[in-house]
């Protein structure tokens, strides 16, 4: 059982970094920040080749935001395996060393483009579509009619970073930051979608 939902979970993680990927550097933003945060949490040899990715990653973010090149569905699916096997294998090590799951805090780390995809697969699944169908409703989506790519991809940044860093430096309960973060997703999907419909008005 525990197998089948650890493919599960690195399959939705994969799905949500592919959906995360649609206007340039914001997947590998993400990805950096992921990286940067099993950095910081990992303390064993792996740690050199995590500076490397990261550096890795750093740079190849400047040519995606210059729009040089476009990460894809292939670098999408790379990089959410990398980050994938590494949260397990961080999960397994806390485990190990601590006898603590830390599941509140993957979760966390990886929350804010999940919502963004179980919301769009409800709305689809609603509306009668293929719940992997394209489209234009994914909050960077929402963000980028409103502001430059510049300040999106800041935006953006916040939402996930915010939660892991309450999770990471505050004594805050883990459950309450979830919650919390869940309810102002949500109200600032609300609050967009309104926006750009009066907009386009």
């Amino acid at each position: 059982m525990g197998i089948f939902i650890t493919i599960l979970c690195l399959l939705l993680l994969i799905n949500s970094l592919n959906l995360v990927d649609g206007i340039n550097s914001l997947a590998n933003l993400i990805v950096t920040i992921w990286l940067i945060y099993i950095l910081f949490t990992n303390d064993n040899y792996l740690n050199d080749i995590f500076k490397l990715l990261v550096f890795f990653i750093f740079i190849n973010n400047f040519f995606i935001y210059k729009g040089k090149y476009f990460l894809g569905d292939s670098g999408s699916l790379f990089y959410a395996s990398i980050v994938g096997m590494l949260a397990i294998y961080n999960y397994n090590i806390l485990l190990t060393q601590t006898n603590e799951s830390g599941v509140e805090n993957i979760f966390i780390l990886f929350m804010i483009p999940g919502f963004d995809m179980f919301r769009l697969f409800i709305e689809r699944i609603l509306k009668n579509q293929n719940p992997f169908s394209a489209d234009n409703n994914h909050l960077h989506h929402f963000l980028i009619r409103i502001f430059s790519l510049k300040e999106t991809l800041f935006i953006y940044f916040l939402l996930v970073v915010m939660p892991i860093a309450l999770s990471f430096y505050s004594n805050i309960n883990k459950l309450l930051i979830i919650i919390t973060t869940a309810i102002f997703y949500f109200l600032l999907i609300f609050i967009l979608k309104n926006f750009c419909i009066k907009k386009q008005k």
